[in-house]
């Protein structure tokens, strides 16, 4: 995400930049290896290595909220394009869909 501008994706699970990186990475997964295993990496990301990171409810609750938007995202648009799923979801970002932990929504 670094690369996205949004590092703090990467450092705060509860930054609103996470929120895009989780419909990000939602909607890529989908496109990659299907919706049933994408729900199922993104409900066990939290475990690393075998050390479960234990989100707090909040961090729980924002990741599904995120990667289901990124759900939604890949199901408007399909999965034919990179850039048109990324675009999307950065629309969502910027438009508001996508929220962090408190529940706000995202812009910039």
């Amino acid at each position: 995400m670094v690369d996205e501008g949004l590092p703090e994706a990467n450092a705060n699970g509860g930054a609103k930049q996470n929120a895009y990186k989780h419909a990000l990475l939602y909607a890529y997964m989908y496109c990659e290896i299907g919706e049933q295993n994408a729900d199922a990496i993104a409900s066990l990301h939290e475990v690393c290595n075998g050390i479960n990171r234990d989100p707090t409810p909040a961090e729980r609750d924002m990741d599904t909220f995120n990667n289901a938007r990124g759900k939604d995202i890949v199901k408007a648009n399909g999965c034919g394009s990179r850039g048109v799923l990324k675009l999307a979801v950065w629309q969502a970002y910027l438009n508001q869909v996508l929220q962090d932990i408190d529940g706000i929504e995202t812009s910039l």
